[in-house]
């Protein structure tokens, strides 16, 4: 093979193989097939392979989303076995992806890691945004600058972003509260655990829920709406003091994190198994609540193709110059203790 130092290839060169590259690989089927397609190819790829040995990535991307402590479990392994399954099929390219995780809610935090990361250069960043108008404005000065910015899970449509990449949250509450609605008595009362009001992902799952009730079930009360931070911790407590308030509740509707200290509170209240409970996302201790049918049913977001589409909707855009839709939708799905329930051997 020969060497690289031989010759300068400066980004642009670069961006111009590896677009070269995108255009091989797309070929039809037919075209697949013509004499000299597999030399040309392999030369393609060795001239590529000497550039990425001798050159910096040629983009990096960043992503950015919170975690609670005791909530990281499956949703956070899901959505980055998704961004690494894209990194791998992408690796020729010589993209780097580095991964940062918020601890908390605090905008401040979410802003200096930004500011962090983007001192060393960045071609593309997906973000986890909170509800807050410095983080908008920091990412709206990085678009301006030309880097590709990506919200996903939380939109924020005051960021001027390439794209958002989530579920339709205002619909995941709704039907949320239609699968309420079908398992509820006459006159229920429900109990809301909110994540927190600086996420707008949770803002539009409260009210999708709240809205879904008023208009099918009238007749139930929402007696309660306090904030948990994602915290199994504060879950607990607040199910204790619904459940303590009110020893008739019927149902609780959990919008996010947290939902093994509900699990925890129910085990140590008298008829707990009158209670029925809704939560979002797959995780560990969701799952685990279903197949002792603690919880009624899990609304999930399909985290790892989440991660994988992060990554591959940069890499069309910087590479193939490949315009995504404004929002890609991830859908809502439904799990129920039916759905993790061992088979007898």
């Amino acid at each position: 093979m020969k060497m690289a130092e031989e010759t300068f290839y400066d980004e642009s060169s670069a961006i111009f193989i590896a677009k070269k590259i995108c255009n091989v690989m797309s070929v039809s089927e037919p075209e697949a097939c013509w004499h000299g397609y597999g030399e040309r190819r392999m030369a393609i790829m060795n001239e590529v392979h000497d550039i990425m040995i001798f050159a910096d990535p040629l983009f990096c991307f960043y992503f950015i989303f919170f975690t609670a402590v005791d909530s990281i479990s499956l949703i956070r392994h899901d959505i980055i076995s998704g961004i690494n399954r894209a990194k791998k099929e992408f690796s020729a390219f010589g993209i780097e992806v580095i991964i940062k995780l918020m601890t908390s809610l605090d905008p401040s935090e979410e802003i200096r890691i930004i500011n962090d990361l983007t001192e060393n250069g960045v071609s593309g960043m997906a973000v986890f945004p909170l509800d807050h108008p410095n983080v908008y404005a920091l990412l709206n000065s990085l678009i301006e600058k030309g880097i590709a910015v990506i919200t996903f899970n939380s939109p924020a449509p005051e960021v001027k972003s390439l794209c958002f990449i989530g579920q339709d949250h205002y619909k995941g509450g709704r039907t949320a509260a239609g699968l309420m609605c079908k398992i509820l008595p006459k006159d229920a009362r429900i109990g809301i655990i909110i994540s927190s009001t600086k996420l707008s992902c949770h803002q539009q799952r409260l009210l999708g829920f709240q809205n879904k009730i008023s208009e099918t079930r009238p007749d139930i009360k929402i007696v309660g709406i306090s904030e948990n931070q994602d915290k199994k911790e504060d879950a607990f407590r607040i199910t204790l003091e619904y459940c303590n308030k009110l020893p008739d509740l019927d149902g609780i509707y959990i919008t996010g994190g947290g939902i093994a200290g509900v699990g925890s509170a129910l085990d140590i209240i008298d008829d707990s198994e009158n209670i029925h409970v809704i939560c979002h996302d797959l995780t560990e201790g969701s799952i685990h609540l279903l197949q002792t049918q603690v919880v009624d049913f899990v609304l999930g977001q399909e985290p790892v193709n989440q991660g994988y589409l992060l990554i591959k909707t940069l890499f069309e855009y910087l590479v193939k110059n490949i315009t995504p839709h404004k929002i890609i939708d991830i859908p809502v799905t439904i799990s129920t203790d039916e759905s993790y329930k061992k088979e007898e051997p």
